[in-house]
């Protein structure tokens, strides 16, 4: 869009003059450096916009978290607790520490200190455990018999066969599909 006004001076003032030739080129070079730099800032910008929401927290970045009082932590777990048991956070499956600290407004290095240290759980194993009791809770629900274990699997939050199965094994000491059975005997 810069160039065009500057196409038009240069038709109508110097009338395709040759001499004007490095004149044209440098402006036109400057324009796609200074373009280049627009475009570069802007994208630092919304790196940085990315960073604002945990700058206007009580509890910055560099901050040691050992030493946040025990009521604070309690109500950052309960914030956590609440959060994925009201909004279901778990069951998208590109969830991350990042998306969860976003939605909580908080640093995600609180967050996986809050997790790690008071929920005695990395962030995966935390996650991993609302998706294994969601699987359990469709499978032993009637209105989800027309779906594969695999297709509950995924509508729960997990985005591979593979690791729903070595997560629920571990999790419940059986595989998916003897907890299947075993549902099945007892309804």
């Amino acid at each position: 869009m810069l160039w065009i006004p500057f196409a038009i001076l240069f038709l109508l003032i110097f009338r395709f003059q040759w001499q004007y030739l490095v004149l044209v080129v440098t402006v036109y070079g400057l324009m796609i450096a200074i373009t280049y730099l627009m475009y570069w800032m802007g994208m630092e910008g919304f790196r940085y916009l990315d960073i604002i929401p945990y700058q206007n927290q009580s509890v910055s970045k560099n901050s040691s978290y050992t030493n946040l009082p025990n009521s604070v932590i309690s109500g950052y777990q309960l914030q956590i607790t609440e959060l994925m048991d009201t909004n279901q956070l778990y069951l998208d499956e590109n969830l991350d520490l990042k998306k969860l600290s976003l939605h909580l407004s908080l640093d995600p290095n609180l967050v996986s200190y809050i997790l790690n240290q008071h929920f005695s759980k990395n962030f995966y194993e935390f996650v991993n455990e609302y998706r294994v009791e969601e699987v359990k809770r469709r499978i032993m629900d009637s209105s989800s018999n027309h779906l594969t274990i695999l297709g509950i699997a995924l509508e729960s939050g997990f985005n591979s066969k593979t690791s729903f199965n070595r997560v629920f094994k571990q999790l419940t000491g059986i595989t998916p599909s003897q907890f299947q059975k075993e549902h099945q005997k007892k309804g």
